[in-house]
């Protein structure tokens, strides 16, 4: 009937405006560095500085209002009379741009308060009184990390949560991109374990008949891909000592022969045998330090 038209009519409407715009559409949406996190964390123990890890209820809800006109066909729970579809007024989860959505909105309302972003992360945000850095705030989509004092910390909080919800907010012990976050005195401690300890060996036994140098069968490339992504993950945050092993099983993507995952295998079953502890201490003023500066192993 004509309502019905009206609704599949609106349906393709919506999937050809996105086939047709999803490349035109900026989806970029920055998350902070790992290396960032961790200089942060060491200003923070240098600096006697309260850690605050924190996350944001619903961020796709919270986001910048849509500056393009999106339509949606309402769920049926919604019981909207037939032929009628919704406007989006934000970017919804499920949107290309959602996540920038909300990364845009939150940034803005740290600049808003006085923080900059950094030009080489734009995730991370520096808070200066003169030209002293009193506070540094980052985020990862919906979840933010926040080091500066006591104070300072109570005010951003109070001032961040008259624009968003916030589900937990809490000090270290607390978990931030897959570390956990534990403090003794200044000094900061980081670890992986949990992460480890999930790192599960797959089974290999149909490969029984593979040569070494064969390449793999499509079901083990998809296997190895994970190994060497997530092997890679922990090298750049708690275990950098495999960090070049890690680094080349990424370049074989695709193309990954027995010995490579038997390789992947072995590293895993390396990083299970210690934990993943790294202290981060308090190494005095910032004005003294010395930053040495190396590239990682892809470079």
């Amino acid at each position: 009937d004509e309502e019905g038209q009206v609704t599949r009519k609106a349906r393709l409407t919506m999937r050809g405006d996105h086939e047709k715009n999803k490349h035109m559409i900026p989806t970029d949406s920055p998350t902070v560095n790992k290396v960032t996190l961790k200089i942060m964390l060491t200003i923070a123990a240098s600096k006697g500085w309260e850690v605050r890890c924190s996350d944001i209820s619903r961020a796709f809800l919270q986001t910048e209002s849509l500056s393009r006109t999106v339509r949606v066909v309402p769920p049926p729970e919604a019981n909207v009379p037939r032929g009628k579809v919704w406007r989006l007024k934000r970017a919804a989860y499920g949107l290309i741009d959602s996540s920038r959505g909300f990364f845009l909105n939150h940034a803005a309302k740290l600049k808003k308060y006085g923080f900059e972003a950094l030009k080489m992360d734009p995730a991370a945000f520096i808070l200066k009184s003169k030209q002293d850095l009193t506070a540094v705030s980052a985020a990862h989509v919906d979840d933010t990390v926040t080091v500066t004092d006591k104070k300072k910390s109570d005010e951003i909080q109070d001032y961040m949560s008259k624009h968003f919800k916030y589900g937990e907010s809490k000090n270290p012990p607390c978990r931030y991109l897959g570390s956990n976050i534990t403090r003794i005195d200044n000094d900061i401690m980081l670890n992986q374990d949990h992460y480890v300890d999930n790192l599960e060996i797959p089974d290999t036994s149909e490969l029984c008949n593979v040569k070494r140098d064969e390449i793999l069968p499509q079901k083990f490339q998809t296997i190895f891909r994970s190994l060497a992504s997530k092997l890679n993950m922990l090298a750049m945050t708690s275990r950098p000592d495999i960090m070049f092993d890690s680094k080349v099983l990424t370049t074989k993507y695709g193309s990954a022969t027995k010995r490579d995952l038997v390789k992947a295998i072995k590293m895993i079953r390396k990083v299970k045998e210690e934990a993943t502890n790294l202290t981060l201490p308090d190494i005095g003023d910032i004005k003294d330090w010395i930053l040495v500066g190396i590239t990682d192993a892809s470079n």
